[in-house]
């Protein structure tokens, strides 16, 4: 059974977190997990080990939307005669484009949420 540290630690492994603390990680680890475990196509082993890639990579949208919001996360700054900036919706975009990869690789084990169609005829 793959648990919420187990999600850690794929994060800690593949992702660049080395400056957070396992407490704050550890509820977007276990969000992750239960994000996937809810979606799990029927027959699916829960030790596939796409289950802990998948979570670590929702666990991974999912802190950055929550340090996106942090104040400490300066748009741009300077100092002395250097100045940093960064942009905050090339980041998101970025972020979603890792995650919604990581969702179409873990295509064999998650259901896919039904059919909908919008069009014009």
């Amino acid at each position: 059974m793959i648990t919420a540290n187990d999600v850690l630690a794929v994060l800690r492994s593949n992702y660049d977190t080395e400056s957070y603390q396992e407490s704050d990680l550890l509820p977007c680890c276990e969000n992750g997990l239960s994000w996937v475990k809810a979606r799990l196509r029927k027959g699916v082993k829960d030790t596939d080990p796409m289950i802990v890639q998948t979570a670590a990579a929702v666990a991974r949208f999912r802190f950055f939307l929550v340090t996106l919001s942090q104040s400490e996360n300066h748009d741009s700054y300077r100092v002395g005669d250097v100045s940093v900036s960064s942009d905050r919706t090339k980041a998101l975009e970025r972020e979603k484009l890792i995650h919604d990869m990581a969702l179409a690789d873990a295509a064999s084990i998650l259901t896919d949420g039904g059919f909908y169609c919008c069009g014009y005829c």
